[in-house]
């Protein structure tokens, strides 16, 4: 019984710590994303009110929650506890666990899909195809990606784990890159970086138009489901 309480003890404590960062890193999110001043604001486009999206990657919804509070959204992520925060801040937006490789939702359900720094870390060519099938022919996707030249950073700027993490997504950006593959490593998943090409025939693959990409500082792709 003592074992039983010690194991429950450091499962509480982690969990608890886990989910005091989860709730940090949300709100901090949120905040960028009501500051146009910040360095790292980005939003998509306002939809109009009746039109149907859904966050990929949602977290705890913040995006939805800055772009339009009023309305009914959609957002999805594998995180539960970012989830069950997000629903302390907004009543309108529509949480679900799920994977982007296995979207819960009819087809042509969505106006428009957005993923914020999520799918580069999902099968790509599977999430791609499921953002396209629950799009409405003529939606929108906006996304943004991440860069070799961001990951490579990023690798050099942190410690052990973040560089198994970075060193993960060099390899699978680069694989991508030549032969439209990824692999998924033990606890470090599908991560990758994307390049203009990959990113582009892997849109036209998914059944993708009007592709634009915009780099700054950010890496911003849109496209439209044909």
């Amino acid at each position: 019984m003592q074992l039983l309480i010690v194991q429950y003890d450091l499962w509480y404590w982690q969990h608890w710590a886990y989910m005091k960062n989860a709730i940090e890193y949300n709100l901090t999110e949120l905040a960028i994303s009501l500051d146009p001043s910040h360095p790292r604001h980005l939003n998509p486009p306002v939809p109009p009110p009746h039109h149907k999206i859904l966050d990929l990657g949602c977290g705890a919804g913040q995006t939805l929650k800055a772009i339009r509070p009023e309305a009914v959204s959609f957002g999805c992520d594998i995180d539960m506890a970012s989830m069950q925060f997000g629903r302390t801040l907004s009543n309108n937006v529509r949480f679900t666990c799920c994977r982007a490789e296995a979207l819960p939702y009819a087809s042509s359900t969505f106006d428009m899909v957005i993923a914020r720094a999520s799918l580069p870390y999902t099968d790509l060519t599977r999430s791609l195809g499921e953002v396209r099938r629950v799009l409405k022919p003529e939606g929108t996707v906006w996304m943004t990606l991440h860069s070799w030249a961001k990951q490579w950073q990023l690798m050099k700027e942190e410690g052990l784990r973040g560089k198994l993490l970075m060193g993960c997504s060099l390899v699978n950006g680069m694989l991508f890159h030549t032969a439209r593959k990824l692999i998924n490593f033990p606890r470090k998943g599908y991560a990758s970086f994307q390049t203009d090409s990959s990113i582009t025939r892997a849109l036209e693959s998914a059944g993708f138009t009007a592709i634009r990409i915009q780099r700054g500082a950010h890496y911003l792709v849109t496209a439209r489901a044909a």
